[in-house]
């Protein structure tokens, strides 16, 4: 009888054991998930960054082409974004330093590259 009772307590104390592995390993399933989304929306954001600043170096390079058969003096781009690109921006809480030095560094190779023209 009380071996019975000793190998009942031995499989309650094992099912115990793999049920509190069992969350704590869907909870490091969820933290690295999350990890990953961040990373994705983070590189999302630098990469329209990216996609603008290669933008205005095409429409200048475009302008200039142009001024070398007319003279135009009045140069306007407009960009617009739909309502849905910008609530991307709400929800992003990464990292605005890294974001802005990279953002800088782009607008300086930018830069780099339109006075080597």
């Amino acid at each position: 009888m009380q071996s019975n009772t000793m190998l009942t307590a031995v499989y309650g104390l094992w099912f115990v054991n793999q049920f509190l592995v069992l969350i704590i390993l869907l909870n490091f399933l969820i933290a690295v998930i999350s990890q990953s989304y961040e990373k994705v929306k983070n590189s999302a954001i630098i990469l329209e960054y990216q996609d603008r600043c290669e933008l205005n170096r095409e429409a200048h390079q475009v302008f200039n082409e142009y001024e070398r058969y007319r003279k135009a003096y009045n140069r306007v781009i407009i960009s617009v974004a739909d309502v849905e690109t910008t609530d991307v921006f709400e929800e992003w809480t990464g990292f605005v330093q890294t974001l802005k030095s990279y953002i800088n560094k782009q607008n300086k190779v930018v830069e780099d590259q339109m006075s080597g023209m």
